[in-house]
């Protein structure tokens, strides 16, 4: 099974927002197929519409996403950066990892390696 590959049982998606005070954190789990990956554009707009400073996108969870899920991500990212927002990912696994940096979405949004390191980098910007 490669990267591109989506689990044969994966586990159901899974999406939870916390509200921090400077940013939201989106905890995405499972797999983001294409029964369900529509989920995490929807989702991720939804907490953009409350413009936060930043949308911080845990991705160390998430075994697969299909293009409507980057999509998604684009979409979500595109809104935060319109109203003076941002969006970053967070932890995302070797083959989710893979995936961004084929699609080059590691050039347009921002990865760092825990959620710590991501709230101390975005506290200020």
């Amino acid at each position: 099974m490669s990267a591109s590959d989506p689990p044969r049982n994966g586990a159901p998606l899974q999406i939870d927002v916390e509200r921090r005070e400077h940013a939201s954190v989106v905890r995405i789990c499972g797999a983001a197929t294409m029964d369900v990956s529509s989920e995490i554009g929807r989702r991720l707009v939804e907490v953009a519409v409350a413009k936060p400073h930043c949308i911080v996108v845990d991705l160390s969870a998430l075994e697969f996403i299909d293009s409507n899920g980057l999509g998604g991500l684009v979409a979500a990212y595109l809104k935060q950066r319109r109203q003076g927002g941002s969006l970053v990912l967070v932890g995302p696994t070797a083959a989710i990892h893979d995936v961004l940096d084929v699609t080059r979405l590691n050039q347009l949004l921002s990865i760092y390696p825990d959620l710590s390191a991501a709230l101390a980098a975005t506290r200020g910007a």
